[in-house]
């Protein structure tokens, strides 16, 4: 039997625009408006506002010619202005701008949230002003989509569960992680017991000659061997294009070779890769890199980074050093 289709994956096409996604739940909550209701319970019990009731939503409100919010959430007694993020950081100043904007209705509180998919630093200018609501109860000063990620799928309509289902393609879902770790992406300390948990795999590279250099998720790996000039390896919330039967979020490994060197791994096919750490999935492309044009990132190998995380740093640490290994061999050992 063939898939049932998702509207919602249907309508955004990779990768997912801020404004796509916005546009999309403005669909959602006009066909489902307890949704709106549950989006604005959340909003006022995090950071301790009088609960409203909600009237309507609206996409891109008027602001005025250089700055439109991203969304309305209309209630009776206020109305709330949201900034979404999903990849991209602050503009200059943007929450400023947005604070100064005149209200919709001056008769009653306008406020302004930042709703965002990773962690943001916010200026002290809207963390001190009374109008921006931020979670009481987190030392984040912004929403994560997280926080209404149960709202939607406690729907059971086809709509709602539809969206909750592209919101897990998007890294929106709470992770399904042990311990501190499910703050992974929202948590600068779980960030360094993540390259804590590395520590083997740049052993690994090392010891073969390889020189291994930090990320924010990850680590690069430069020259493992002669031919093979990059190797990342890193987690994500999203895997672009979607990776069909690989949970949210992913353990990634990509690599990256010469354009004159890209005959060595064109025997490479889409498929599973042999790891006993949990499914793991091979899939080309054919992709500059950005910072160099000769470069091109031929294969990739996606985990779910769920089947790698362990009670123990111990066992994590020896899930990532197999699934390195086992992507590594896929993509060097030619075929016999």
């Amino acid at each position: 039997m063939s898939s049932v289709p998702n509207i919602f994956l249907i309508a955004a096409p990779e990768p997912v625009s801020e404004d796509r996604f916005t546009s999309l739940l403005h669909y959602l909550i006009d066909s489902v408006p307890s949704i709106g209701q549950g989006l604005v319970d959340v909003i006022c019990k995090k950071s301790g506002v009088t609960p409203g009731k909600f009237l309507y939503a609206e996409d891109h409100p008027v602001g005025d010619e250089n700055n439109r919010p991203d969304f309305l959430l209309s209630c009776r007694e206020f109305d709330i202005r949201c900034e979404h993020k999903l990849d991209s950081d602050l503009g200059e100043f943007q929450l400023e701008r947005y604070l100064k904007l005149p209200k919709n209705r001056p008769e009653i509180p306008t406020y302004l949230v930042l709703i965002a998919n990773r962690n943001i630093d916010v200026p002290v200018y809207a963390i001190e002003n009374d109008s921006f609501l931020r979670p009481s109860d987190s030392s984040r000063h912004y929403f994560n989509w997280q926080d209404f990620f149960p709202v939607i799928a406690s729907h059971e309509d086809r709509l709602s569960q539809d969206f909750a289902s592209f919101m897990r393609h998007l890294g929106m879902a709470p992770l399904q992680l042990p311990g501190d770790w499910a703050n992974l992406f929202i948590d600068t300390a779980t960030v360094k017991q993540l390259d804590e948990a590395f520590t083997d795999t740049r052993i690994f590279f090392q010891d073969m000659g390889a020189h291994c250099q930090g990320g924010v998720r990850g680590f690069q790996v430069r020259r493992p061997l002669d031919w093979l000039h990059l190797l990342y390896i890193s987690v994500e919330h999203v895997a672009t294009p979607f990776a069909e039967g690989i949970e949210s979020p992913f353990i990634v490994a990509r690599f990256y070779v010469p354009e004159s060197e890209t005959s060595r791994i064109q025997h490479l096919k889409a498929g599973d890769v042999a790891c006993n750490t949990g499914r793991v999935i091979g899939r080309t492309a054919n992709t500059r890199a950005d910072w160099n044009k000769s470069l091109v990132m031929t294969y990739e190998c996606v985990g779910s980074l769920k089947d790698h995380i362990a009670e123990t740093t111990y066992e994590t640490r020896d899930n990532f050093l197999r699934f390195a290994q086992a992507a590594f061999r896929h993509v060097t050992i030619s075929p016999s």
